[in-house]
């Protein structure tokens, strides 16, 4: 295994996530990506002049820079010095994560999931599920 990718938002399931992720890579000594997909896409950020969309898209940007930030504190913390977080936009999230990896030839993916059974998770999906039906490679996902 060479590379392990973590996709993450900050949930809590994205930070047990992130942290099985860390301690995955750090023993089969693979590099490590954490993935964020931001909603906020290039489009959303065009100039407007409404001075509450630039606050929320700031906060966004904020945001985002802390959800990578402390994954990679997550991998430091286990021994991993050299780690990748990678920002990508899109309101796809689970294809988004899913090309990319592919892209980057990632040999295994963990993911965090709220765990919704019934109506809800037949309603909506996951990400998780939509890797798990996509993807070639292995997939964790983590409660």
């Amino acid at each position: 295994m060479e590379k392990v990718l973590c996709a993450t938002d900050h949930s809590k399931a994205s930070q047990k996530a992130e942290a099985f992720a860390a301690n995955l890579a750090h023993k089969m000594e693979a590099d490590l990506i954490y993935v964020f997909v931001s909603h906020i896409t290039e489009k959303d950020m065009e100039p407007k002049a409404n001075r509450s969309s630039i606050s929320i898209l700031k906060d966004a940007a904020l945001q985002e820079h802390e959800v990578l930030a402390h994954a990679k504190e997550v991998a430091n913390g286990v021994g991993i010095s050299k780690v990748g977080g990678v920002l990508l936009r899109s309101h796809k999230i689970a294809s988004t994560i899913i090309d990319y990896a592919k892209q980057e030839k990632v040999d295994h993916i963990v993911v965090g999931t709220a765990g919704n059974q019934g109506l809800k998770r037949l309603a909506l999906g996951s990400v998780a599920d939509k890797i798990i039906a996509k993807i070639d490679c292995p997939v964790t996902v983590i409660r």
